[in-house]
């Protein structure tokens, strides 16, 4: 066999990536394609053919290569390479062999020379200096302090991004971060393994990151400021023979003179910021403290002492604009050849001096200025930069441990405080105060039910002092129910978010709380009605308490969870209302034996009766649409579709939104409310991706209960009769369906 060490590396890895594509596209592969395909976008190949950007494509076949287990649990590289290594060359033997090791990361530019960029891996560390990947596989314009979205494949001394790769603003980067420390918190809490394992086995998440963002960049979120740089012009005569139109690289400028009265702004191609020159002043606009800095140093190194820098102003935008009030500060003004990131803690102590007189500080400006070291994730911990905030940390910790939280909630709690003290970096006068607020809002978050009275006696401080800086966490970090940045309690591994989940031991008691902290506003009323309605279901049915016994017995043995989760739990007791058939009644429902008694209202009974068969089922949400009332107020319906089938129904959702999309799975109840169709709690939720291995075991499941009866039975028919079946199904898929592993 020839060696081909004429061959380059380059032209061996490009070669080597044709013979991958071309095995991936073998027919034997074609059904693992489509699996593939739908976990990973939640809908066919077909459905999407009209909307697939070429950068998602590149995403997801990278993916199906690279890490996406085929049904016997080997990866498409993996085989190519059992079937043809030998045949390879050495260097492409090499490569494949090194490819088979890579993952999909989250890098920052650091510099832009010809022809390589220098990045810097911020989850698992290391600094690599990458070839510029084909602009054809470039989803946004790299420039330096930006964020690429990719996987690294080592091509000789130099490292390329071949596939779909994805270019982010560098404001996204914290976000970013948290939302993985939090995908990596539930992987590690209920599969183990490290970050690298992590990588590889849970890459698709990153799909999803990059499509929520992308929603957000459209509709602008998240550019909440407007950097700005100002230099006086010393020289105009200098030449900027590189510099190109922003839009469309056209309309090259040969002097630093023609950019003057020019009504479009400039660029650099690998600037992160615009330029504009004004009579004898040049001003650089960026959207990231990261991207300024950046700009500064390039404009620096690339006019010399032709520019020298005044000041910086820093303006925050809002919907309508930019705020009127633009913020100038001493401490940011340098002089010509100075750089932030020496400045940087002198900038920001400058800047705490502008305070109130009690001290205080404006905690956006402070978060404009914050120093973020460059540590991996994968090494990185909470900081405290003062003692009193550490101190919150020991006490909320201690508490949480005296409580019986895991490791991964005590994790949670320290970064969520770490995050908050970041962008505000409180006053702490009651550290004890603060720690119970800590405690309030990981409970919120995982939907624990306690009062903030009865935590706040357990810490020996007032509820209102309390409630008051959990609400200042919350808004300062916009914090959701089941948040993925924090939450450890997910269903499914961070895939699975749960709407809400209300037990029998829990209606009566708090019903109010449950409507103010699980739903909003516009859904009050709705939300009010159906829990009242549940609450009728229980007292009526407290005669019927010794049968309650046998049937958790059989729920249990039939789902395999736990007696003691809470969750599941609330679904034994949503089960055994409405759908276990007592066997010393007829067969008949408990729901059913209350209708029978006649102690309910006229209107309960009306209500109720029409609740019976109305079963759990598996649906697929179609669509999502916000309809105006009659009254100006906005509500919420979703269009659902049963799995399996054509068959869709439109209901009123009066459950937190949270993250639902387009092909995700729902196990929800879904019945009748006047003249309207609504749902009633515990309902699961699961992320479109976890859908196609759902839908396999419920096809396994309908054709052992169609052998065992001997004919054919519809999903109507089998969630009537095996609705425990079902909520068997959700916990295994909870639990990553173990089975697989």
């Amino acid at each position: 066999m020839e060696c081909g060490e004429r061959q380059s590396w380059h032209e061996a890895a490009q070669d080597l990536r044709t013979k991958l594509s071309r095995y991936a596209a073998k027919p034997r592969f074609n059904s693992e394609f489509e699996k593939a395909f739908v976990f990973f976008f939640g809908e066919g190949p077909d459905e999407m053919q009209d909307v697939l950007e070429p950068q998602a494509f590149g995403r997801f076949m990278e993916w199906f290569v690279h890490d996406y287990r085929l049904s016997h649990g080997h990866r498409l590289i993996e085989l190519f390479g059992m079937e043809y290594a030998t045949s390879l060359s050495c260097r492409k033997r090499h490569l494949l062999e090194a490819w088979q090791e890579s993952r999909m990361t989250l890098l920052q530019i650091e510099a832009i020379d010809r022809g390589t960029i220098k990045v810097r891996d911020l989850l698992l560390g290391g600094e690599y200096v990458i070839l510029p990947p084909a602009p054809v596989n470039v989803q946004g314009i790299p420039a330096v302090g930006r964020l690429l979205v990719g996987r690294l494949l080592r091509v000789g001394e130099l490292w390329e991004m071949p596939y779909g790769v994805t270019v982010l603003p560098s404001s996204y980067r914290e976000r970013l971060l948290q939302i993985l420390r939090g995908e990596y918190r539930r992987y590690k809490k209920n599969r183990g393994g490290d970050w690298n394992e992590f990588l590889q086995e849970q890459g698709f998440v990153f799909n999803d990151l990059i499509e929520s963002i992308g929603d957000d960049i459209r509709s602008g979120g998240e550019i909440r400021y407007r950097w700005r740089a100002f230099f006086d012009v010393t020289d105009k005569s200098i030449g900027v023979e590189n510099m190109r139109d922003a839009v469309g690289n056209e309309l090259a400028c040969r002097w630093l003179k023609d950019l003057e009265g020019v009504s479009k702004e400039r660029t650099w191609p690998d600037m992160p910021g615009s330029l504009r020159v004004d009579k004898d002043r040049l001003t650089i606009t960026c959207f990231s403290a990261e991207e300024i800095d950046a700009a500064k140093r390039i404009v620096a190194s690339r006019l010399g002492h032709a520019v020298r820098h005044r000041l910086d102003v820093i303006e925050r935008c809002e919907d309508s604009g930019i705020e009127p009030g633009s913020w100038l500060r001493p401490a940011l003004v340098g002089r010509h050849g100075e750089t932030w990131p020496e400045r940087r803690f002198e900038a920001a102590a400058a800047w705490n001096g502008i305070g109130g007189d009690d001290g205080s500080t404006d905690s956006e400006e402070r978060e404009l200025l914050a120093s973020v070291p460059m540590i991996p994730a994968a090494l990185s911990k909470p900081e405290y930069p003062t003692e009193r905030q550490a101190q919150v940390a020991d006490l909320f910790c201690s508490v949480l441990k005296m409580t019986g939280a895991s490791e991964a909630h005590i994790d949670s709690a320290m970064w969520l405080w770490s995050d908050f003290c970041r962008v505000r970096s409180p006053r702490i006068r009651k550290v004890a105060v603060w720690a119970a607020a800590v405690h309030v809002v990981l409970g919120r978050i995982e939907g624990w039910r306690f009062r903030a009275s009865t935590l706040a006696e357990l810490y020996g401080v007032t509820s209102a002092s309390v409630n008051r800086n959990a609400a200042m966490i919350t808004d300062e970090l916009d914090v959701k129910q089941f948040d993925d940045r924090y939450c450890v309690e997910h269903p499914v591994d961070g895939l699975l978010t749960r709407l809400r989940a209300v037990t029998e031991r829990d209606m009566s008691a708090d019903a109010e709380e449950l409507i103010v902290e699980g739903f909003s506003v516009l859904r009050a009323e709705v939300a009010e009605r159906l829990l009242a309605l549940r609450n009728v279901v229980v007292t009526s049915s407290q005669e019927l308490e010794q049968l309650s016994d046998r049937a958790h017995e059989y729920f249990l043995r039939q789902v395999g969870c736990s007696a003691e989760d809470p969750f599941w739990y609330g679904c034994f007791v949503d089960w055994f209302h409405f759908d276990w058939k007592i066997p010393v009644r007829g067969g008949r429902t408990v729901l059913e034996e209350v209708l029978a008694s006649g102690d309910l209202s006229p209107f309960d009974a009306q209500q109720l009766q029409g609740w019976r068969n109305c079963h759990p089922m598996y649906y697929v949400v179609d669509a999502a649409s916000f309809v105006s009332s009659e009254d100006s107020e906005l509500t919420d319906e979703l269009v659902l579709r049963v799995l399996g089938t054509q068959e869709d129904v439109t209901v009123f959702w009066p459950l937190a939104f949270g993250a639902l999309r387009r092909g995700d799975l729902l196990l929800a109840r879904v019945v009748p409310l006047d003249d309207m169709r609504t749902v009633v709690a515990p309902v699961l939720h699961f992320h479109a991706s976890i859908a196609p291995r759902v839908k396999k075991r419920l096809d396994e499941e309908r054709a052992l209960l169609e052998h065992w009866n001997g004919r054919r039975m519809s999903w109507r028919d089998i969630s009537a009769r095996y609705a425990e079946r079902l909520y068997a199904i959700a916990y295994r898929a909870t639990r990553g369906f173990p089975d697989e592993l």
